[in-house]
């Protein structure tokens, strides 16, 4: 049975899907212990450097945009977005998703999947693609609509 999610976003179309996915699962939020994690990536010239730290919301500086694509987040969610515990990170997102996941035991990571080319995933490589490698527990991969 899943007592603890951990649903990724960005707040792109894909991961407000996988929110929606997320508030079907329990309408009423009972039985869920939820976590919403917003990764900011490190930029460019530190993106081979490695973080495994969440942070709280009150010691990071967070960006307006980060701000609305979680508060985005927590509207998709309807009712159970009021209890989600929101945490922030920076790092590579696939590596920080599922350090967070194992930090607090998660029986589920729910991620959206961007419609991008395969010659791009095969390329770039895709945060979604690397969750499923690494994840600790099972992944729900949701896509846009």
């Amino acid at each position: 049975m899943l007592k603890r999610i951990l649903l990724a976003t960005d707040g792109s179309p894909s991961a407000l899907a996988a929110a929606r996915f997320v508030a079907s699962l329990s309408p009423d939020g009972h039985g869920l212990d939820l976590d919403v994690i917003y990764v900011m990536p490190h930029p460019r010239a530190y993106a081979a450097s490695r973080s495994s730290a969440a942070v709280a919301t009150a010691s990071v500086a967070v960006a307006p945009e980060v701000r609305a694509a979680v508060d985005d987040t927590l509207a998709a969610l309807g009712p159970l977005g009021a209890s989600a515990h929101v945490q922030f990170a920076t790092g590579l997102p696939a590596e920080e998703i599922v350090a967070c996941a194992r930090r607090i035991h998660a029986d589920l990571i729910v991620v959206g999947k961007r419609g991008r080319h395969a010659a791009d995933d095969l390329l770039l490589g895709s945060v979604c693609q690397q969750v499923l490698l690494t994840a600790p527990c099972a992944v729900a991969v949701a896509g846009q609509v």
